[in-house]
């Protein structure tokens, strides 16, 4: 009985084949022969059922074709495909062929291919006939025991002259993110882009100050230069006020310490793991049995470390927490110079607070497209951030002094629901134009009571 292969729907049969009988005394078994151009169709259309793509599937065909270009037969049976053909076919590839011999212009006197593209070629031809075997339209795989055609010899790559280095240079592809001004990869996030430095006032949400930087640039480059600004900034108009900079360990470097304390600014800054940390942490809570394993463990306590890269030994706050069920603790490390009024646990949350100012950079994002770079300019992506985070300020400001208590926290886009895209009607009245708003308007007292607010606003 003649058995079903993968793919083989649609393939164009021969219109007669030629069997292979083998008799005994109680069996007679017939199996159909398929010429190598049929078992390429089964082949090739079982690989795109399985998803595999155009340019591989094509490469198997070419392939195929210079094999057959070599044996010079037709038809020919893949049955007939034995080991010693199959060396031949390699050792013609590696000493007779002519280089380039498909492509007029490019055909060369040498003979011989390189190792790495018989072997490329030898790989698909195992694949397939390991294929072939599986699916029993041959009896064995003639392939199985010929091995890759090794060399001692390695290619030189010419080099490219002055002329061709300028123009892959000088080459500007408008549809390809990378080419823009100062993008470059950014193997923390793993994303291709911008690294911009920004400062968030803690208390208010508003953005104080912005730097766009290259993609490849570390978290910490330039902070102290950044940051001293603002800080000197803050002393000098506002001397009664406590400074507070919070920082992930991102920021955890000497200099912006020394800044602080020069400045009198309290600091919390996560600190990466190391192994003089691990060691610490292990002694004020090494790994033990569990009291109940269903509860989770956290511990807060105080130390005083200094890193070789500190001027002077600091005060370094552990957090110690093992989930339920686990048997190790994980250590957290934070370095800060608060005084002894605030205990290790206030100081850890004191840090955590850190994430209100990822809501704000959220909201930039979404509500005024702070990270859409539309410029393969730098300076004018520079600018669109600066001019994105001004608007950011201004609604902001327009929501910490005239909003509502119980409306401070509205995010943008229902901001602008309610108060900006409003529908109404412009009616001129003498010398006077007016906004008539739809009688409809769900958020009219809202519109009102915040109009109201505005123009109480007393500007110094």
């Amino acid at each position: 009985m003649k058995r079903s292969f993968i793919g083989e729907r649609g393939v164009k049969k021969r219109q007669t084949a030629t069997p292979i009988v083998s008799q005994s005394t109680y069996v007679h078994h017939t199996q159909t022969r398929y010429t190598i151009e049929e078992a390429l169709d089964i082949f090739t259309q079982a690989k795109e059922a399985e998803g595999l793509r155009p340019r591989s599937i094509e490469n198997y065909r070419e392939h195929t074709k210079y094999l057959m270009r070599y044996i010079n037969r037709s038809p020919f049976y893949i049955d007939e495909l034995k080991p010693g053909l199959i060396r031949e076919y390699l050792l013609y590839l590696k000493q007779d062929r002519i280089t380039y011999e498909e492509i007029e212009s490019r055909a060369t006197k040498s003979k011989g291919l390189s190792p790495y593209t018989i072997n490329l070629r030898l790989r698909s031809l195992k694949t397939m006939c390991a294929f072939w075997e599986k699916e029993e339209m041959i009896t064995k795989n003639p392939t199985i025991n010929i091995k890759r055609v090794k060399s001692d010899h390695i290619d030189e790559v010419p080099g490219l002259s002055d002329v061709e280095i300028k123009r892959i240079l000088n080459y500007f592809d408008e549809r390809q993110f990378a080419q823009w001004q100062e993008v470059a990869y950014n193997s923390h996030y793993g994303t291709v882009g911008f690294h911009p430095l920004v400062a968030f006032d803690g208390v208010t949400g508003d953005f104080l100050k912005a730097k766009l930087r290259p993609g490849n640039v570390y978290t910490s480059n330039g902070v102290v230069e950044f940051i001293q600004p603002i800080i000197e900034h803050y002393n000098e108009k506002f001397p009664a006020t406590s400074l507070f900079v919070r920082g992930d360990s991102g920021f955890a470097v000497p200099a912006l310490y020394d800044l602080c304390e020069k400045e009198s600014v309290y600091f919390v800054i996560r600190l990466k793991s190391n192994a003089a940390l691990q060691r610490i942490a292990e002694e004020l809570h090494p790994s033990s049995t569990p009291f109940d394993v269903a509860k989770t463990e956290c511990y807060f306590e105080e130390t005083i470390y200094q890193a070789k890269s500190w001027s002077k030994p600091r005060k370094v706050i552990v957090k110690s927490i093992r989930p339920a069920g686990e048997l190790f603790f994980i250590h957290s490390f934070f370095v800060t110079n608060l005084v002894d009024a605030f205990s290790p646990k206030d100081i850890v949350l004191a840090y955590q607070k850190r994430g209100t100012m990822e809501n704000c950079i959220k909201e930039a994002k979404n509500g005024f497209n702070f990270d859409k770079m539309n410029s393969h300019a730098f300076q004018v992506n520079e600018v669109k951030m600066m001019l994105s985070l001004l608007a950011y300020n201004l609604t902001n400001w327009l929501r910490t002094l005239s909003f509502p208590k119980e409306q401070k926290n509205m995010q943008i886009e229902t901001i602008r629901t309610r108060i900006l895209k409003v529908a109404s009607k412009l009616v001129k009245s003498g010398r006077s134009l007016y906004f008539k708003l739809s009688s409809s308007f769900v958020y009219q007292e809202f519109f009102w009571k915040v109009l109201s607010r505005i123009q109480n606003l007393q500007i110094e």
